[in-house]
């Protein structure tokens, strides 16, 4: 209860407790009750207008974040259209090699023919001439014609010989680049369980970008090198387990993840479609997958392009 005494301008605060228990009074001067609902109300309005404030302070920090990501965003899918636009041009680099090789080896096979029949040509006229200076024994019927030199026939079959060996040495080099540039399927199996670029990562279910693509297989399963290369780095790592890495050429490299065993070690120059190790789950895995990775200039690009290569037979086959 309260009651104000109007001859002392006072305020009395009755406290009444439960029953049985004796009623205490509280006075406060009138003065000194409006200065503390002053300052109470001071104390509110500060905190209200700082509340207020840095509300908006983190609505603008909040706004400032949200432009930043967007910008990143659009960066993040500039680069990726970059990176697409670049696998794709070398996608239709390597096909148009693959296809220049053929027809190189077409035309190789067709001169070398060429040149097979010229010397079976070249000897018969010779046998012959030799075979009618040596007997001295009396023909029947008649011979006779113009004399015509066998030199212009060695000339054209020396001139078809080093075409020969020009295109040869063309298609040796072509092949040679078609070897080590990754495009056959690294396990037999070619089911892709998680593609390459931004996912749900398995252990944190929160968005990540995945460096490359994990094809299923079962444990033990072979894993193959896609291309001809060196080992140039074999081991095991919390995240990667069990892991290879392989060089191709100075720009291209493959790595190979989570794997139950390596069958190659550091140092070790591997052909295309050699076994390198097992599929496994060691490491940051939920299951037996391989986990490939295509590096082109030292940055992850996704490896789809590569495997839809037409490439030539490994040395198992695939």
């Amino acid at each position: 209860m309260i009651r104000r005494t109007r001859k002392t301008s006072e305020w009395t605060f009755l406290v009444i407790p439960g029953a049985g228990r004796s009623v205490t009074q509280l006075k406060f001067a009138a003065g000194t009750l409006a200065v503390s609902a002053a300052l109470v109300a001071a104390l509110v309005g500060t905190t209200a207008a700082w509340l207020i404030a840095n509300f908006a302070d983190s609505e603008r920090q909040i706004e400032h974040l949200a432009s930043r990501l967007a910008e990143q965003e659009r960066s993040a899918a500039e680069e990726l259209a970059a990176a697409d636009r670049t696998i794709r041009r070398l996608q239709g680099e390597l096909n148009d090699l693959f296809v220049r090789a053929a027809q190189i080896e077409t035309k190789l096979a067709e001169l070398e023919t060429l040149e097979r029949q010229i010397r079976v040509l070249a000897g018969e006229g010779a046998a012959a001439n030799d075979a009618g200076g040596a007997s001295g024994t009396t023909r029947f019927g008649g011979e006779g014609g113009a004399y015509v030199s066998t030199d212009r026939l060695d000339s054209r079959l020396h001139g078809l010989s080093a075409r020969i060996d020009e295109i040869r040495g063309s298609f040796q080099q072509l092949e040679d680049v078609l070897r080590k540039t990754p495009s056959i399927w690294p396990v037999r199996t070619r089911t892709v369980t998680s593609g390459f670029g931004v996912r749900l990562d398995p252990f944190t279910r929160k968005y990540a970008f995945h460096n490359g693509i994990d094809i299923d297989g079962a444990a033990g399963d072979p894993v193959f090198s896609t291309a001809d290369g060196l080992v140039i780095e074999q081991g095991r790592n919390a995240v990667y387990g069990n892991f290879v890495v392989i060089e191709h050429t100075e720009d291209i490299k493959t790595v190979y993840m989570h794997l139950l065993d390596a069958a190659v070690k550091a140092g070790e120059p591997v052909e295309r479609g050699q076994r390198i190790g097992r599929v496994g789950s060691t490491g940051r895995s939920t299951g037996s997958h391989l986990h490939y990775e295509v590096h082109v200039n030292d940055e992850p690009v996704d490896p789809k392009p590569f495997l839809s290569i037409k490439g030539r037979e490994g040395r198992d086959g695939r």
